[in-house]
């Protein structure tokens, strides 16, 4: 641990589908992270499917994403 970050391997992380968020807390003496689901996953395959220009999906998800992780 460096500067109070963990890094979780890629793989790991791929194999629980963790994102860029996760809950942490103590049990004991014990660390237990949990992956958070990412609202903007569900955004992003309702834009997907809707006929939104690719601009304007990646504009939606900037604006979203900065509004959800102030």
């Amino acid at each position: 641990m460096r500067g109070g970050r963990v890094t979780i391997p890629k793989k790991v992380g791929d194999s629980l589908r963790i994102g860029r968020k996760v809950r942490m807390r103590v049990e004991r003496d014990r660390i237990i992270i949990e992956p958070i689901e990412d609202p903007l996953e569900g955004l992003s395959d309702l834009v997907k499917s809707s006929n939104v220009s690719s601009d304007r999906a990646e504009e939606m998800g900037r604006v979203a994403s900065e509004y959800l992780f102030r």
